[in-house]
């Protein structure tokens, strides 16, 4: 069985919080310039061409935020097996939001 002390769990998990935190903000603001994007385009004389480059670019980044959030989210949940495995198995360093471990199917709808 594995062995850690309370801080070092109570550390992953507040770095975990942290991760989530941070791509979150990541999405926000790449929704924010893509606004901002568009709304600088209005008017401006860009050619549509150029401009659809600008879009692809940013959608394909924040697409692949989004799949590396997915991947956080697989690594949490190999985390939450390892500290059910472990002498942390009653520590309860609470889930994010309603419970990030749900997976998208779980979570109805008007819940998300």
């Amino acid at each position: 069985m594995p062995t850690f002390t309370y801080a070092a769990g109570h550390t992953v998990a507040a770095d975990v919080r942290n991760v989530f935190s941070g791509i979150d903000g990541a999405l926000l603001n790449t929704a924010r310039l893509t606004v901002s994007l568009l709304e600088a385009s209005e008017g401006a004389d860009l050619s549509a061409a150029k401009g659809q480059k600008v879009l692809e670019s940013v959608a394909a980044g924040f697409n692949k935020v989004v799949e590396g959030r997915k991947e956080i989210m697989t690594a949490h949940r190999a985390l939450t097996v390892i500290k059910g495995e472990s002498n942390l198995s009653v520590v309860d360093y609470g889930c994010l939001g309603s419970g990030p471990l749900a997976s998208a199917a779980d979570v109805p709808v008007s819940a998300a």
